[in-house]
């Protein structure tokens, strides 16, 4: 699922870029927003989503007989991560919504090469994003991704 919401993020910021390259910038201010939303919030999906794998790795890393006496992290840094998720979260419901609002204000469609697959993708990438942060879970100063928590 994590691979899925990477994929789509990129071909999202792929797809958004040579539509703006092709049709340009929109005049409306609301239309420049969403574009802006539209590079934004991938990007971080991509980062947060491709780091969820590393904290989970680290996890289990601290686990092993040699790194037991290391000092856990602090309460703020799960804190952090946790506030992160939730920005993320934030930020791909509003794409969402932008996305959603773009589809009804545009309505009808222009018959145009890629429209509906552009749509559908606009759709789909926060959708598949929001599904993995959903997924996933702070414990220990970590994010924690598809599974139960490994303890020390």
């Amino acid at each position: 699922m994590k691979t899925l919401a990477v994929i789509l993020n990129v071909i999202l910021v792929l797809f958004t870029f040579m539509v703006i390259m092709t049709e340009g910038v929109s005049p409306d201010i609301a239309y420049n927003i969403f574009g802006i939303l539209l590079f934004l919030v991938p990007l971080v999906n991509v980062i947060l989503i491709s780091r969820l794998g590393f904290f989970k790795a680290a996890k289990r890393a601290r686990v092993s007989q040699d790194m037991a006496d290391v000092p856990a992290k602090s309460p703020d840094s799960a804190a952090m991560h946790g506030t992160v998720r939730n920005l993320a979260i934030l930020l791909n419901v509003i794409l969402l919504g932008f996305g959603i609002w773009a589809i009804i204000q545009a309505y009808p469609h222009p018959q145009e090469d890629g429209v509906l697959e552009y749509t559908i993708l606009v759709l789909a990438a926060p959708i598949v994003s929001l599904i993995v942060y959903f997924r996933t879970k702070v414990a220990g100063g970590t994010i924690v991704a598809h599974g139960p928590e490994v303890h020390a």
